[in-house]
């Protein structure tokens, strides 16, 4: 998928994290074991147009428009848990940025009382993916 007038994100075309370039800036989102939901996707999207569906010990990256965005998250619908859950963020070309997610337990990788994927230091991030599944944005559909 190439990235188009008027989307926020581009998906890579190979099994690894592409990098970041000058003008776009490099979104990892990685999804710990929880307590809760370890056997639903959860589905990703940035300004409601759905990147990833990650299940736990999975990852994915994707270049961003530079700019503000709205990062969301949504379980299944079959799934009793509220609706889209989204915050606003602000992401800088030729940065990467990490966030992780953990279902369960009122809080989100250590943050309670969190509800959407929560930013973590780059270091935190890029050891943590090193663990986990690589998913290419859009996949897991």
């Amino acid at each position: 998928m190439a990235l188009t007038a008027g989307t926020a994100f581009a998906a890579p075309a190979v099994s690894e994290p592409p990098k970041p370039t000058p003008d776009q800036p490099l979104v990892c989102i990685y999804r710990v074991v929880g307590m809760g939901l370890p056997f639903y996707p959860l589905t990703l999207d940035v300004d409601n147009t759905v990147v990833a569906r990650l299940m736990p010990r999975q990852y994915t990256c994707f270049l961003a428009s530079a700019g503000d965005h709205e990062l969301g998250q949504r379980w299944p619908d079959f799934v009793d848990m509220n609706p889209r859950q989204a915050a606003s963020t602000h992401w800088e070309g030729g940065q990467t940025y990490y966030y992780c997610f953990q279902a369960g337990g009122g809080a989100v990788c250590g943050k309670p009382g969190a509800k959407v994927a929560r930013l973590v230091a780059s270091d935190k991030g890029a050891a943590a993916i090193q663990k986990y599944k690589y998913v290419p944005a859009g996949g897991n559909p």
